[in-house]
């Protein structure tokens, strides 16, 4: 059992850090076997030598693993990354992202008139679960300065989530970047405590009429719309379009503007 854990935790990790799916998987195994050589990595991964020494290269360089003791080619054994090495491995590659993000957002204008001769279709995808709404909701927090409109049960949402996400990583982000949230939500003991935290947690929270509780959750931002039907059947339905965007942003307009605030 606890095996089985560990093994998930060091999937899940690696995951996280951009590598290819061959890279995770020759990865698992020396961090796995402690040491081992190129060909006892081959032994346990089924990867072909030409492919493992090419992905020992790639790894060594981004400073994933290290030689160690051994003689000759075969024998010399591969020394894993520490803990420490691998976090510090994904705050690069985060780093890296943000100032890739910087450089284009520098150039949105021109990029828009470049794309603006195209015709883009939507982005539409289902989602999952919640490894699959988190995706969703750390999309929301990238652009500082914006607002975000959320419809729904709160405590539905934390039956996904979880509230130790919500409470530690999300609404602390969304605050450090000065992003807005004006909140619909349905009328619960935990709802009644978000709304005694809007000034602090820029959030504004209405409640519906008691006589409709939704059971789905709609979540809007900048050109994007997610909609979740609800923890019992765990889909949400992902769509990138401005068009679409701005239709459900005037339905939760005019349901704002409609619900008095209590």
């Amino acid at each position: 059992m606890i095996r089985k854990l560990m093994e998930k935790t060091l999937s899940t990790v690696l995951s996280k850090l951009g590598l290819t799916e061959r890279e995770q998987q020759f990865l698992s195994v020396v961090l796995t076997l402690n040491e081992p050589t190129i060909s006892e990595v081959i032994h346990h991964s089924e990867i072909k030598r030409p492919t493992a020494y090419k992905i020992t290269q790639d790894l060594l360089e981004k400073g994933l693993l290290q030689w160690g003791a051994g003689r000759g080619k075969y024998k010399q054994k591969l020394v894993p990354p520490s803990p420490e090495r691998i976090l510090e491995y994904a705050r690069e590659q985060t780093r890296k992202a943000k100032k890739a993000e910087w450089q284009i957002e520098g150039h949105l204008e021109t990029l828009k008139k470049l794309c603006g001769a195209h015709t883009i279709l939507p982005v539409i995808r289902t989602v999952q679960g919640e490894e699959g709404f988190i995706e969703i909701l750390e999309r929301t927090i990238e652009i500082p300065h914006s607002e975000i409109a959320y419809i729904g049960n709160i405590d539905d949402l934390h039956a996904v989530i979880s509230r130790e996400y919500d409470y530690r990583r999300y609404i602390p982000e969304r605050i450090k970047k000065n992003i807005s949230a004006r909140a619909l939500l349905v009328r619960t003991p935990t709802a009644l405590e978000f709304k005694k935290r809007d000034g602090e947690e820029k959030r504004m929270t209405k409640f519906f009429p008691v006589q409709y509780q939704p059971k789905a959750t709609m979540l809007l931002w900048r050109n994007a719309t997610l909609i979740f039907s609800g923890s019992r059947e765990g889909i949400g339905l992902y769509i990138e379009s401005p068009l679409i965007s701005e239709l459900y942003q005037g339905m939760f307009d005019l349901l704002w503007d409609k619900i008095n605030s209590e």
